[in-house]
């Protein structure tokens, strides 16, 4: 068992790519609290270290190694936490990625996973946005080892697609981290739904960690807040409100194997996953 904490962050709404250094002094209290209150696991939001929005995240827009990634080099390492980066706006050659880099306890970059589905709206009057505007596709799962076991990353717009938390699942990830940037027009009608669906049907422990709502009502993008984080049976371990704020949760191996004995689910994908078509012996 290890304690896992989500930060729900609002960065600040600025043009300027030198207010990063604000954002790192708020963000590395945060971490710290947060390693200091026993969290062995730290995730960050979507977009943490700039405004989401075309323009401010080709502007921030940094290739790997750039200062936001030794940030979070550091942080890890002087916490000695499990820091998942929330995403970052990724230049590779002429290329930009929606990308969450994942740090170990010795500062040491442990995966990258770049966002698989780029987010586009349409409802007008409320919310018209496109990231393909900016950002490139990235492929396939994200899995990475600890310690305490398996985590897979998604990002945000991810959660919409069930493959991607299914092969994680498959491929032996007991928790499964959304950051992410879900705002209003959806947040109200899906957020919730979603973490909890991706829960369920997969028997893992899945957390999103949205952006806290910025105070002020003018800027472009509001997060709409409300990260939580569900066990394998879909309940609510924790839920956060508009604001800035800590999240924790206990997360408990055994009951992700408890789970999957009562109602083997997740055997049954894998017979699938090997071809074995013929009728599960397991059902309702």
């Amino acid at each position: 068992m290890y304690k896992f904490a989500l930060i729900q962050y609002a960065p600040k709404w600025s043009l300027d790519p030198a207010s990063k250094d604000e954002t790192f002094r708020a963000v590395g209290s945060l971490i710290r609290e947060a390693a200091s209150n026993g969290a062995s696991v730290v995730a960050l939001p979507e977009m943490w270290f700039c405004p989401y929005a075309v323009k401010p995240m080709a502007i921030y827009a940094e290739e790997e190694g750039g200062e936001t990634c030794r940030f979070m080099s550091r942080a890890a390492k002087e916490n000695g936490v499990w820091l998942i980066g929330g995403s970052i706006a990724e230049k590779d050659g002429d290329r930009y990625y929606n990308t969450c880099f994942v740090y170990g306890p010795d500062g040491g970059r442990i995966a990258r996973h770049r966002k698989n589905h780029v987010f586009g709206i349409n409802i007008p009057g409320e919310m018209v946005f496109s990231e393909g505007r900016l950002f490139t596709t990235g492929e396939g799962p994200t899995v990475f080892e600890t310690p305490f076991g398996k985590i897979g990353v998604a990002i945000c717009y991810d959660v919409r697609f069930r493959d991607p938390v299914e092969r994680e699942a498959l491929m032996g990830a007991e928790l499964v981290v959304l950051p992410a940037s879900f705002g209003f027009a959806t947040g109200k009608a899906h957020w919730d739904m979603l973490l909890r669906s991706r829960a369920v049907e997969n028997q893992i422990y899945f957390a999103g960690i949205n952006g806290a709502t910025d105070p002020d009502e003018t800027v472009p993008y509001r997060a709409y807040g409300h990260s939580a984080i569900y066990d394998p049976w879909g309940e609510r371990l924790a839920v956060a409100g508009h604001g800035e704020e800590i999240l924790y949760a206990e997360i408990d191996e055994g009951r992700v194997r408890e789970i999957r004995e009562r109602l083997p689910v997740m055997r049954d994908k894998l017979r699938i996953d090997r071809g074995e078509y013929g009728a599960p012996e397991s059902g309702e």
